[in-house]
């Protein structure tokens, strides 16, 4: 789907040969809610040598006040693929958290898992938790984050099969504008000078696997009349003004004729870690044309699903130009950043965005 905003929080990095590495993606594989596993299996993308990496595992629960924490055990099958046993006492739940570290301690970057049981030992969720860092250093999941995890499993749960059908196999997501957003910047005169803004998300249906945890397709429609710009002080409404009117104009948007935009996924690779490569075709302007960029699927619970993704548009290839004046429009800078940020609201095998 869509982080996505495609941003991913990165801490740059230097391998031993000199070159720059990224941060490392692990995806534990999909296993279809209410089912009893005894093992997860976990793939992995890192950055360095093998001897250089690891993958942690443990499991945490609440007994009263007391906080219980057990290590699991880890086997590495090959270089990217690792499995975790999780064989557990029954009748409490747990959160199992993962780490894939590059370097000692993760000092080339950590990213992490959390993999939420019920009381009988059936998955309820999987979750990867936004890198972030602190004084340059990637921090953890912390116990406050396990115990949010832990309070949102129901403890009342009790393993059912897995649900079969294309009803429960699939669902549709709708775009709720007041939780997702899309962020817009431009730059002008070779990047020496830049606008940012806004523009809301309007609609969509997304197809989800909700038994795989994965995104199919859909579509997502924005309304440019919501056009805003946000990097200009409030003490400048003219200027403000003044550009806002210009970006729905003719010149650029021309939002009176074409007041929507419109993203069809035709196509989902999930990739390494929780990332998935998205393709499909963008109409703007009353332009169709092929669009792809890659996301960051941050959550994947039974009741919801996070997603972000960055992307960069060439407004040339849909015509978004100062009535066809080439020479005006070498001013512009051709390329616009964006930024999607989402959020669905999964019930009953439906998620609403």
């Amino acid at each position: 789907m869509f982080r996505t905003t495609m941003f991913v929080a990165t801490l740059a990095m230097v391998s031993a040969a000199g070159a720059p590495v990224g941060p490392p993606h692990l995806r534990v594989a999909p296993v279809a809610r209410g089912v009893v596993p005894t093992t997860l299996s976990v793939q992995v993308e890192h950055h360095v040598q093998p001897e250089s990496f690891q993958l942690t595992a443990r499991a945490e629960s609440r007994r009263g006040a007391e906080r219980v924490v057990r290590m699991l055990p880890v086997r590495r099958q090959d270089a990217e693929t690792f499995t975790v046993s999780i064989a557990l006492e029954r009748g409490q739940p747990w959160v199992i958290v993962m780490a894939a570290e590059q370097g000692s301690g993760g000092a080339h970057g950590v990213a992490e898992a959390l993999v939420a049981l019920t009381p009988d030992g059936a998955v309820h969720s999987t979750t990867y938790p936004k890198p972030s860092f602190t004084d340059g250093k990637p921090s953890r999941v912390s116990t406050q984050d396990v115990g949010a995890a832990l309070s949102a499993i129901p403890v009342s749960a009790t393993a059912t099969p897995a649900a079969s059908g294309p009803t429960a196999a699939n669902g549709n997501a709708t775009v709720d504008s007041a939780q997702s957003v899309v962020r817009w910047r431009g730059t002008k005169f070779g990047g020496r000078g830049a606008h940012a803004g806004t523009v809301r998300v309007r609609s969509g249906v997304l197809d989800y696997d909700v038994r795989r945890a994965e995104l199919r397709g859909g579509t997502i429609e924005l309304d440019m009349r919501s056009i805003a710009v946000t990097d200009m002080p409030l003490g400048e409404a003219s200027a403000r003004r003044k550009l806002t009117t210009h970006l729905l104009a003719a010149d650029f948007f021309d939002v009176a004729r074409y007041p929507t935009a419109r993203y069809t996924v035709q196509r989902v690779t999930m990739r390494g870690g929780n990332l998935a490569r998205l393709e499909g075709a963008l109409t703007l302007r009353g332009v169709t044309r092929p669009f792809a960029f890659e996301a960051t699927v941050w959550s994947f619970e039974p009741t919801r699903l996070h997603a972000t993704a960055r992307a960069t548009l060439d407004r040339m290839q849909w015509g978004v130009a100062f009535r066809g004046s080439r020479l005006t429009n070498d001013l512009v800078d051709d390329m616009i950043h964006l930024e999607f940020d989402l959020v669905a609201q999964v019930r009953n095998g439906e998620a609403t965005l």
